[in-house]
């Protein structure tokens, strides 16, 4: 999976999943990066706390799990 940023809401995830998303903060060096739900049957994202939703700028796919070796 490639590893880039989407621009919301120009581009949405494809289907209700987890996915990483950023939402820049009053302070330029402290953004939100942390882990929400999307569900495109209601083009809704669900994150706590949920001041945070409007602020959303861009979102993507999360990385693969790490392997036991």
């Amino acid at each position: 999976m490639e590893m880039k940023w989407h621009r919301w809401p120009d581009e949405k995830p494809p289907e209700d999943d987890l996915y990483i998303i950023y939402a820049p903060s009053m302070d330029p060096e402290k953004p939100l990066i942390t882990v929400a739900w999307y569900d495109p049957r209601i083009d809704e994202w669900s994150l706590l706390p949920e001041v945070w939703i409007d602020a959303i700028h861009s979102w993507m796919f999360l990385p693969d799990p790490p392997t036991e070796e």
